[in-house]
């Protein structure tokens, strides 16, 4: 029986966020709960176990999951916490012949640019040489200490990200593999390129026809695994950029595979572009109100939760209202959501159906945006929305405002208006604070806009204020040669 320990500790840093990311902020599950993760928050980790559990010579090692959403720089403490759980676990169970993480590939803390490869270097020391596989984000930062302490990453092949669970199950199937005596090798090419994830939605080109390019190397007999990491523009680090992981059974195979692939996305690197129509704030909403359909979606892009942004930015509800009231219209409009605690408190306080005024935003990001005085009437108040979150509806002019107690990811709540008795087929326009849409959310929209305000999750990249990043990496610095050169690491061969 071989004793194959799992663990999990998940999160996509934007260190611009000026709000650090503490332990109050992660769901966490340990030892034996591990065992009753749910498919949303854990898919990942439920793909872990669902392929290591059809193997009757495996024991699972449970340890510690650990997930927050998006934001600023986690506190060094908390990831200490988690190293220490997970160390402290393998030296405890006595022998430990695997290891499988479920890792982000972009945290970073308030004290290190690279703490996955901190925490994968001090799983290493304390197993020495058994195999240690993990999956991560598509818009992982690979790193070289990744590179030089792990022996397989697999990356999602789906933008938005609809494979977590099967990524899960392709790193425990690998590291299933090395168990049972399998030889593989593991390459990596590097790429000076960083793009927008909403620039890289795999149903869209160039993204899709280099995942089709990526599959059909997938099926060839030698080949066992491929990813794109894109990196994570959000974050100000020394290791940013692009890379390419190919995992084979031949070592000429794995190199070649790997800058094959790599030249692929460096031809591409100017047809990345929005899937849909891309505008500043006020022509988003212009726009939407020449459409004659209702239920026109905004993605206020700038201000995503889901890329660590703050969630309060205030400057499309801000166009918002600019326009409707120069315009003189009153159709109903659904705002989801902006977080502001204090808003919310003196909502809950007034209580349902009482009319005020409130200063609603502003208060994290108040770098691009300031606080927006409204008056209107509270709808509905709902305690304990989602994990120990609040949850207000503040009505101002006709607009439904979605008031959250904490940074939220709308972007993947598709049943908020039916919680609050809202008919989305009466919304002229309905905003969300994400990025692409979700399919649930495309599937009920009649059009799809980007708004493009200034934000912390701002898609245009140059305008971002990299401070840390050292290399040149494209579009964000002039790059005028690049060739691809894949790297060979550890392989399984070796122990």
């Amino acid at each position: 029986m071989k004793n194959v320990l799992i663990a999990m500790m998940k999160h996509e840093t934007n260190n611009f966020l000026p709000v650090r990311t503490m332990a109050k902020d992660f769901k966490i599950l340990k030892d034996e709960e591990i065992f009753n993760v749910s498919l949303n928050r854990f898919s990942g980790p439920k793909g872990i176990i669902n392929a290591l559990s059809k193997n009757k010579d495996i024991n699972i090692v449970p340890s510690v999951f650990a997930n927050a959403i998006p934001g600023g720089s986690v506190t060094h403490s908390f990831f200490d916490y988690i190293r220490e759980k997970i160390i402290n676990d393998i030296k405890k169970n006595g022998k430990i012949d695997g290891v499988v993480l479920d890792l982000h590939g972009s945290m970073i803390t308030d004290e290190s640019y690279d703490p996955e490869g901190d925490l994968v270097a001090s799983i290493r020391e304390c197993v020495g040489e058994i195999p240690l596989t993990a999956s991560l984000d598509m818009h992982a930062t690979i790193t070289e200490k990744m590179l030089r302490n792990i022996d397989s990453i697999s990356g999602y092949h789906t933008a938005p990200h609809i494979d977590v669970y099967e990524t899960g199950e392709r790193a425990a199937n690998i590291l299933i593999s090395i168990l049972e005596g399998k030889k593989i090798y593991m390459a990596s090419s590097e790429i000076p390129f960083l793009v927008a994830g909403e620039k890289s939605e795999t149903d869209a080109f160039p993204m899709k026809e280099l995942i089709d390019k990526l599959k059909t190397y997938i099926k060839m007999r030698e080949v066992i695994d491929c990813s794109y990491f894109l990196g994570f523009p959000w974050a100000d680090n020394t290791n940013n950029g692009a890379n390419i992981i190919v995992i084979s059974k031949d070592r000429v195979s794995a190199e070649t595979k790997a800058n094959e692939l790599a030249g692929e996305l460096w031809k591409y690197r100017d047809d990345f572009d929005f899937s849909t129509a891309a505008l500043p704030a006020h022509d988003a909403v212009r726009e939407a109100y020449l459409l004659d359909e209702n239920r026109v979606f905004i993605s206020d892009s700038c201000d995503n939760p889901t890329a660590g942004s703050a969630g309060d930015n205030t400057n499309l509800l801000r166009n918002i209202f600019d326009y409707r009231r120069k315009n003189n219209i009153s159709d109903q409009v659904s705002f989801s959501a902006i977080v502001d605690e204090i808003a919310l408190n003196k909502c809950k306080e007034s209580g349902e159906n009482s009319c005020l005024e409130i200063e609603l935003g502003g208060k994290i990001d108040s770098k691009f945006s300031s606080p927006l005085k409204i008056s209107g009437k509270v709808e509905k108040i709902i305690v304990n929305y989602d994990e120990n979150l609040d949850m207000v509806l503040f009505k101002s002019e006709n607009v439904n405002i979605f008031i959250s107690s904490k940074r939220f990811a709308a972007a993947g709540d598709f049943e908020i208006f039916k919680h609050f008795n809202i008919d989305i087929n009466k919304q002229k326009i309905v905003v969300i604070k994400c990025g692409y849409l979700s399919q649930e959310f495309k599937d009920i929209s009649s059009h799809s806009i980007f708004a493009l305000t200034k934000g912390y999750s701002n898609q245009n990249l140059s305008e971002m204020d990299y401070r840390i990043m050292k290399k040149n990496v494209y579009p964000v610095r002039k790059i005028d040669n690049f060739i691809p050169e894949a790297k060979i690491y550890k392989k399984a061969s070796d122990f």
